[in-house]
């Protein structure tokens, strides 16, 4: 450090250099942690590409095909496919189930620190154990940020050529996104943000705070909840879901439709519910609590009343899964017991209902 220079200047350049070392010290610590949990080095992940890709033979966005990706304290794999999961044989064995669960970032596993604690991975090793006469194969087919006509479009193009012998669909609740943006085409100036600066997708120090940070983060919601979820109008929704069971149906997919759960429920304690809703609330900041509780009823009123319409069975995965922070990461998607509930929840009904022999139909 110079010395010519007085004090006073010296001071903040001493607090500058102390704390990059320490920061430096802390990205270190991560990168040790996930060598020594992952076996994966920093120099590895300067090297990987970005996660998703637009497919130019299907025009879906997807994982990039077999990478190996080290996100948010998580271990995520990929296949030839651009799915999360082990390869997909092409040829099926004579005695085989294939299964595929389509959806979201709660299928594809959002908050699950590998492919095994994925409710796709956990259905396939219960239903493995349960059925020892069968090569049980359960195909993770949700990408994180997918909506209806998404799911739709991965059902049509991807996982109908796999030939599999039932698909689940669990939506998620990505649909729900445009339900409080300004009807106008600008953005009022009070909604518009700061450029985001993003760090390198190597960098760890950053993914560790954000994550150990969550609660503090959490934005209350806005003071005015405007919009009636009661008046709102989800025709666009139920045509969405009545085209994805045609679509379906017209290919001779079997299908199974699961409710979506969620952390919040009506018979918590009330300020236990204000504080599991509010990261939702913070995105949907036009409803109220109880607003965004008829929000998710009402979507899964229209899920099941559409399923039921056309003969497809309907698991109540909203009412089986108990809210709150040990089954739930965040609002939606599922800490490993939520995933271990579901897939055990789901395992069992696809028993009750007879559809775990190929070939079986609702």
């Amino acid at each position: 450090m110079d010395s010519t220079l007085p004090p006073i200047a010296r001071r903040p350049i001493a607090v500058f250099v102390i704390a990059a070392l320490l920061f430096a010290f802390l990205e270190l610590a991560a990168q040790v942690r996930a060598q020594l949990k992952y076996g994966y080095s920093m120099l590895a992940m300067m090297e990987q590409d970005s996660m998703y890709v637009v497919d130019g033979a299907t025009g879906l966005k997807l994982l990039r095909p077999s990478g190996v990706f080290v996100r948010n304290q998580q271990f995520i794999h990929s296949n030839s496919l651009g799915l999360r999961g082990t390869e997909i044989a092409a040829v099926r064995s004579p005695h085989s189930l294939r299964i595929a669960v389509l959806g979201a970032s709660t299928v594809m596993g959002a908050t699950a620190r590998d492919n095994e604690h994925t409710l796709p991975a956990l259905l396939e090793a219960r239903l493995r154990a349960r059925l020892p006469g069968l090569d049980v194969e359960v195909i993770n087919a949700g990408i994180s940020g997918y909506g209806l006509s998404d799911e739709q479009a991965m059902l049509e193009k991807r996982v109908a050529p796999l030939q599999p012998d039932l698909v689940v669909l669990y939506p998620g609740f990505n649909d729900f996104a445009p339900y409080c943006q300004p009807t106008s085409r600008h953005r009022p100036p009070a909604l518009m943000g700061l450029p985001l600066l993003a760090l390198p997708e190597w960098w760890m120090t950053d993914d560790l705070v954000l994550k150990n940070t969550e609660p503090l983060r959490k934005a209350p919601p806005a003071l005015s909840a405007a919009r009636d979820a009661d008046s709102m109008d989800l025709s666009a929704y139920r045509a969405g879901v009545r085209s994805l069971i045609e679509a379906a149906h017209s290919r001779g997919e079997p299908l199974v439709v699961a409710t979506v759960a969620r952390s919040f429920r009506r018979e918590q304690p009330l300020p236990l519910q204000e504080t599991l809703a509010a990261e939702i609330r913070s995105l949907l900041p036009c409803f109220s609590l109880d607003g965004m509780h008829r929000l998710f009823e009402r979507h899964n009123d229209i899920l099941k009343a559409e399923a039921r319409a056309a003969h497809v069975p309907v698991l109540e995965l909203d009412r089986i899964i108990p809210g709150g922070d040990r089954y739930f990461s965040n609002t939606t998607h599922f800490a490993d017991d939520g995933e271990a509930a579901a897939a055990a929840a789901l395992a069992d009904f696809l028993s009750d209902q007879h559809l775990l022999d190929p070939g079986a139909s609702p």
